[in-house]
């Protein structure tokens, strides 16, 4: 376990997100409030749709699912 801890914010682009994970090389993210409140979790194969593509309709909405 790690006590630096890689968040994701709620206003993020899918792709800013997407790049997080590659950065960081992790699987998943939590998305935190400016209060530190966790929102949700973002992984991998919420980026990845059938198609390949996320569509921009879906890119905001895809942080608050979880």
């Amino acid at each position: 376990m790690t006590t630096n801890v890689v968040v994701a914010r709620p206003d993020m682009l899918v792709r800013d997100v997407a790049k997080l994970l590659l950065k960081h090389a992790i699987s998943a993210v939590p998305v935190m409030d400016d209060a530190g409140k966790l929102l949700g979790v973002v992984s991998e194969g919420d980026l990845i749709s059938r198609g390949g593509v996320v569509s921009r309709r879906r890119e905001s909405a895809m942080l608050y699912e979880r």
